[in-house]
């Protein structure tokens, strides 16, 4: 250990190096190169250098290890920036850029929820089921099922699988409902999916059953999407090739159906990952 004060100077000539002390800094006059190279650390795990300022580039044979990575957002590509590069477009919205191999910036896209963007897609037609159909229903301009707290009622839709849908992860099902009566409680709703090949009637995977239990509010309508937390379509039934049917039901003898008022199912609105 060389202890060196202001003032001193200490001569390294092991590391082709001369370090001038001038009472606050040690200002190097020739490169700043070890003996051996692959062999010292600059700094310790208790002992460590604060910032680092390069004005050129770091050039790092192993990988970098760091609590975070912040980049300063360019009004424009900044000079000299090579090929496989990475960015921030401050006049572009602060978009993440890829400059590639071939010299194009492309856009990385990033959002709120595991880094994936969402894909949605809506199901304007629902069929009664004719063994138990629904209390009512319109098939106008703005069609809906209206299931009542009478018995068990259903109806069904079915979906081709979006080309970009991530078919690793499941779909969840969104409802867009109002109550026919104003009144709190709990509206009790099953659902069931299953897959098919593309242009024929083979079964490629067993019926996914599951249920949602939904607190209506004492006010009758809602004005968005309601996201379930169990309705979902499972990932073993998607594919590109597959056509998706599904029924919903309201279970209104379960105990666990307090609502008094039907429940009119206005959208459905499927929520899926994106490639």
């Amino acid at each position: 250990m060389v202890h060196v004060v202001a003032g001193e100077e200490i001569l390294a000539s092991h590391m082709n190096a001369k370090l001038d002390a001038d009472g606050s800094d040690y200002r190097a006059t020739a490169d700043f190169v070890p003996s051996v190279s692959d062999s010292y650390d600059l700094g310790s795990s208790g002992f460590k250098w604060k910032d680092l300022h390069i004005s050129g580039k770091a050039y790092i044979d192993g990988g970098v290890d760091p609590t975070y990575i912040q980049l300063d957002p360019q009004t424009s590509e900044p000079d000299n920036l090579l090929n496989n590069k990475l960015w921030v477009d401050s006049a572009d919205n602060n978009k993440l850029k890829f400059k590639d191999a071939s010299g194009v910036n492309k856009y990385i896209l990033l959002t709120d929820s595991n880094t994936q963007e969402y894909g949605y897609l809506p199901i304007h037609v629902i069929f009664p089921d004719d063994a138990n159909p629904p209390t009512s229903g319109n098939i106008g301009l703005n069609p809906y099922v209206e299931f009542s707290k009478v018995a068990v009622q259903k109806a069904y839709f079915s979906f081709q699988v979006p080309a970009d849908c991530d078919t690793t992860q499941d779909i969840t099902v969104q409802l867009w409902y109002c109550m026919t009566t104003s009144y709190a409680g709990d509206v009790k709703l099953n659902f069931d999916s299953s897959a098919f090949d593309d242009g024929d009637n083979v079964n490629v995977a067993a019926q996914n059953s599951s249920t949602q239990t939904i607190t209506a509010p004492s006010t009758q309508f809602r004005v968005d999407y309601v996201d379930s937390s169990t309705l979902k379509i499972p990932a073993a039934l998607l594919g590109a090739d597959k056509l998706v049917n599904c029924m919903i039901a309201r279970d209104s003898t379960a105990q666990a159906d307090t609502h008094t008022g039907n429940l009119r199912l206005l959208n459905i609105r499927l929520k899926y990952r994106r490639k």
